[in-house]
């Protein structure tokens, strides 16, 4: 849902801090990494340390870095607060996946 609505609003964000199309895209760019080294990051500490726990970790990461976004008020922090938001969002995508399969039917999982 976090992509989803960075989607939405990009075109306002563009358009407020008057952004060059490079800018606003590095902005995807940086939230398709961080997912990507949050998903790997907390992937390999959710089996040393457990999945409830490293769970609760990327929410408050999450949760931390949508809610400074409000007060980002330049490009700069802009990139710092989404990376850290993607981090979060990344980790949380497979801990998630693997909960929902735990409780689906037995003769249905894949």
């Amino acid at each position: 849902m976090d992509v989803i609505l960075l989607s939405f609003s990009l075109s306002s964000i563009t358009i407020q801090l008057q952004l060059t199309s490079a800018a606003a895209e590095l902005i995807s760019a940086i939230t398709n990494l961080g997912m990507l080294l949050g998903g790997v990051l907390f992937g390999v500490l959710a089996d040393e340390h457990g999945r409830v726990k490293m769970f609760s970790y990327t929410v408050y990461i999450f949760a931390f870095a949508i809610a400074t976004m409000y007060f980002a008020n330049n490009i700069y922090l802009i990139y710092i607060f989404r990376f850290l938001a993607s981090v979060g969002a990344g980790g949380e995508y497979g801990k998630v996946w693997r909960w929902s399969l735990k409780f689906s039917l037995g003769k249905k999982r894949a």
